[in-house]
Formats: C-alpha cells, sequence, structure tokens
C-alpha cells in the first residue's frame, strides 16, 4: 500500500484511487437544502473505472423539486485530487468540505459552508467504518464528512437562481467496486430542533464470500451524539416498509430508537457495479422522519422529534426484511 492509501484509511475524505487500475469508484456527495425547503440538491462528484480500465470523471446532480438529474462525464485527466485534504476538481468545478464551485455548461455557482458538525471517532477506528477500515477489498466503503452544516451563496441552472443562503448542508461519500445488493440509505437534518441530524445506512455486506449485515445510524440532538452500529453490538429489531412507509427499530445497550420514514417523490440516479455506473437507483430528497429515543432503563422518552427533506434510497428491502425477521 503506497502512502497516499494508508493516509486515506485515517481520513476518509481523501481520495482512495490512487493505486487502482480497474473495477474501482470513488464519489462525494453534497445534500443542500435551501431555507425554506424550496429547493433540494444533490452534487454527487466522482470517477469510475470499470472491468476494462476504461476510465472517466463525473459530476451528478439531482433537483429534487423538479426531479430531475444530469450526469456529465469528464476525462479522468480532468480530475484532479489533494493529497492532504479534501479537495477536488473536475474541469472548472472544485469542491471542498468549506466551499463548492460548480461551473459547467448549465450549472454555475459558489456555495460556502460553516458551522459544519463532524462524527466523532476515534484513531484507531476512524471514521464510521470504524475497524472496517482495515478490511482490504470490500464492496463498499463509506465516509461520513459533515453531518449538518449551514450555507451561504447560489446556484444557477440555465436562467433559474437556487439561493441556499441559511440552508442546510450535508456531506458523505463512498468508495469500492459496488453498491451493495439491499440497502437502506436515509439522511436528514431539517428538524424541528436545529442542530438536530440522523444519517443511517443498513446493508446486505458482502466480503469474502461471506454474506452478512451491517449497518450504522447516527442521531444528535441537543448537541448530544448517539451512535448505534453493529460494531457496538446495536441490533436492528424490525424493519417493515409497507404502503410507502418505513418503520425501523434499533435497540442498543441504554437506548431504543424508533425510525418512521415516509417516502418522498423519487428520481433516477447512476450507481456503481463492478466500477462502473451502470445501475439506476432511486433516491428522494423530500422524504419525512420521525424520531423517537427511548431510556431503556426508565421507559422514558429522551425526544421526539419530526424531520423533512430527507435523503432516502431504498434498495431490495424485503432482503432486509428477511434478513431481519426474528
Amino acid at each position: 500500500m503506497n502512502t497516499n492509501g494508508l493516509k486515506s484509511i485515517f481520513k476518509p475524505e481523501l481520495y482512495h484511487g490512487w493505486n487502482k487500475s480497474k473495477r474501482f469508484f470513488e464519489g462525494w456527495y453534497y445534500k443542500l437544502i435551501s431555507k425554506n425547503g424550496k429547493h433540494q440538491l444533490a452534487i454527487i462528484v466522482g470517477v469510475s473505472i470499470n472491468d476494462k480500465g476504461e476510465k472517466h470523471a463525473f459530476i451528478q446532480l439531482l433537483n429534487g423539486e423538479r426531479l430531475q438529474t444530469s450526469y456529465l462525464t469528464y476525462p479522468f485527466e480532468k480530475f484532479k485530487a489533494s493529497t492532504k485534504k479534501h479537495e477536488v476538481s473536475i474541469d472548472k468545478s472544485t469542491f471542498t468540505l468549506d466551499t463548492l464551485e460548480i461551473n459547467t455548461k448549465y450549472w454555475q455557482g459558489k456555495l460556502s459552508f460553516f458551522n459544519g458538525k463532524e462524527l466523532k471517532s476515534k484513531w484507531y477506528a476512524p471514521g464510521i467504518m470504524g475497524i472496517f477500515s482495515f478490511f482490504p477489498g470490500m464492496e463498499c466503503y463509506h465516509g461520513l464528512l459533515q453531518l449538518d452544516g449551514e450555507i451561504e451563496g447560489k446556484i444557477q441552472f440555465k436562467n433559474e437562481v437556487f439561493d441556499f443562503s441559511k440552508g442546510s448542508v450535508y456531506i458523505e461519500k463512498d468508495w469500492g467496486h459496488s453498491f451493495p445488493e439491499a440497502y437502506v440509505w436515509c439522511q436528514c437534518n431539517n428538524f424541528e430542533v436545529k442542530g438536530t441530524f440522523l444519517s443511517l445506512s443498513i446493508a446486505n455486506v458482502k466480503y469474502l464470500g461471506i454474506k452478512t449485515m451491517g449497518f450504522f445510524c447516527i442521531v444528535q440532538y441537543q448537541s448530544k451524539q448517539y451512535k448505534f452500529s453493529t460494531q457496538n453490538i446495536s441490533k436492528i429489531k424490525c424493519i417493515r416498509f409497507d404502503n410507502n412507509n418505513l418503520t425501523i427499530e434499533i435497540d442498543a445497550q441504554k437506548f431504543i430508537l424508533f425510525l418512521e420514514i415516509h417516502e418522498g417523490n423519487y428520481a433516477k440516479l447512476k450507481a456503481p457495479s463492478k466500477g462502473e455506473m451502470l445501475q439506476n437507483i432511486k433516491e428522494s430528497l423530500t422524504a419525512k422522519v420521525k424520531m423517537n429515543l427511548i431510556d431503556k432503563k426508565t421507559n422514558k422518552t429522551i425526544f421526539e422529534t419530526k424531520g423533512k427533506y430527507g435523503g432516502l434510497d431504498i434498495s431490495n428491502p424485503h432482503l432486509l426484511r428477511k434478513s431481519y425477521s426474528k
């Protein structure tokens, strides 16, 4: 492993593809919600390398208000990444943890991010992947870069202006070769109480020919962060999906978390399979989320709150439900 590869294990925000020649993707995901919620925009920037070593860079955009998507491709040589911090550029567009500057044929603008909230983790269990960061060859790795933050700036699409000033931003990333066969992903940082956020991922994981289940759920409420995951022996007690509603119950050592998620309207995005952006997935930026955290010792509610403009992506939920059924 070269020094850049080793460094990226402890700093998940960095580019991981320095020594990759085939079957690899990496994408940084920015979710932007305007103050009044009228504008919902997701921007994904990354690289794709297929089985034959053919590669390109891309910028993918999802307009949640109009359910429109764009997938813009660029020669791989137009992609640049810093070895010291999260700073990637594709052609004339640049993306960092503090700024986003996009300059394409139809999309132009610059946003600044501040008051960002980061994931708390230990050096020996970096990022949300924890000890799994050290496992080579996994299907898909995940990174949480900014769980919540504020925005200043505007983006223009043709003659339409999207004002994101005083809105909210969320930044994450994925890398590996393929998305899992079955998963639920949900994120929301537009709750009744400011500073509250949720990031959830549950997936069928394949590693060395073995199929297993993995998940994480990060919740923050009134400056306190709660972490539920496979690694801290939390358990999924229930996953139920019907009538456009998803119900999840997570049991941890001290708490029980109940989630009720109502689907919003979906648009199609491209997703990786063996490094190539061949899959079509559905993503919503208008999901509604209800969270209820219970103290197991006292059986009292610690908090209950509702959120909107959540990101939601569900693939083969029947497989997850079967795996977790008791």
